[in-house]
């Protein structure tokens, strides 16, 4: 009991911050864009070992740490801004622009961990994460963003399902007429869905690491969209249900094995939730197929 109420408040923002990327993830899904969410997680490591090595030229290693928390992420939605709109104006595949992205600041991350042993320990708690290092002021920070963030995703989601609908239009649309009509009517919403949600993205990656937020993004809204049901508001619960009784399970094994690693621990839960979830959906299809 006492070890829950040291961690009561990194538990709490792990459910926050899943709830939140799990929904978020079923639209990057919808919209084929898990190769840019890939790309945005390799970019914010870079950015945030640069933000530390920089930053500790001048400041104790500590306070570089604290300044680099603050400051990255606007850093890294800026720059990150910039190679998008190089993709947009790529002649190629996107994808392949996007993976060239990603695999040049992996290798640009690993170089920086190299030149500077200092940042290796962060090079691999950025890849890998461990929520219950957080302290307990990041973790009460991440619980209030994402909670808003969630509350939004959650009541929002049908008019965000449309988004995609609108992106596949576009894409196809050669019309600018009809470009600029379509953006008009859904300028208020693009405000948190075009730039908000990648803040909040950028926070999630650069505190809990690439493998909680891919998986805690990815996970069910990949595998449950196989589901033969196609209401959205049954899909988003199911999402966020197995998502969340994954990752408490995860996190509850994590305390009472504290040799497993946490993050790792919680993502096996969740896939593990979605499986069983999906097994049970495909057998009680195949039983009434045989009534």
């Amino acid at each position: 009991m006492v070890v829950w109420t040291y961690f009561i408040w990194q538990a709490l923002s792990s459910l926050s911050v899943s709830g939140f990327l799990t929904l978020r993830g079923a639209h990057l899904c919808a919209r084929s864009q898990t190769v840019q969410l890939l790309a945005l997680s390799q970019f914010t490591i870079f950015f945030g070992l640069l933000s530390i090595g920089v930053g500790h030229l001048f400041l104790p290693l500590d306070e570089a740490v604290s300044l680099a928390t603050i400051l990255n992420p606007i850093l890294c939605f800026g720059c990150w801004k910039v190679v998008d709109s190089h993709r947009n104006a790529w002649k190629g595949s996107s994808e392949s622009f996007l993976l060239t992205v990603f695999l040049t600041f992996m290798a640009l991350s690993y170089a920086l961990s190299v030149a500077f042993p200092i940042l290796e320990s962060h090079f691999k708690l950025l890849f890998f994460g461990d929520i219950a290092t957080l302290d307990s002021k990041t973790a009460k920070i991440l619980l209030l963003v994402s909670s808003g963030a969630l509350g939004i995703e959650w009541g929002f989601f049908k008019k965000f399902a449309s988004f995609s609908f609108i992106d596949a239009v576009l894409k196809t649309n050669a019309g600018s007429n009809r470009r600029i009509k379509l953006k008009k009517s859904f300028r208020a919403d693009q405000v948190y869905d075009e730039t908000v949600s990648v803040l909040i993205l950028i926070v999630c990656i650069q505190n809990l690491g690439i493998l909680f937020t891919l998986g805690a993004a990815l996970l069910a809204p990949v595998i449950l969209s196989r589901s033969k049901k196609s209401d959205l508001l049954s899909y988003r619960n199911r999402m966020i249900s197995t998502t969340l009784i994954g990752v408490g399970i995860g996190f509850g094994l994590s305390m009472q094995l504290p040799m497993w690693p946490t993050v790792p621990l919680m993502v096996l839960c969740v896939g593990v939730m979605v499986g069983l979830f999906q097994g049970s959906q495909a057998l009680r299809g195949h039983a009434r197929e045989q009534t």
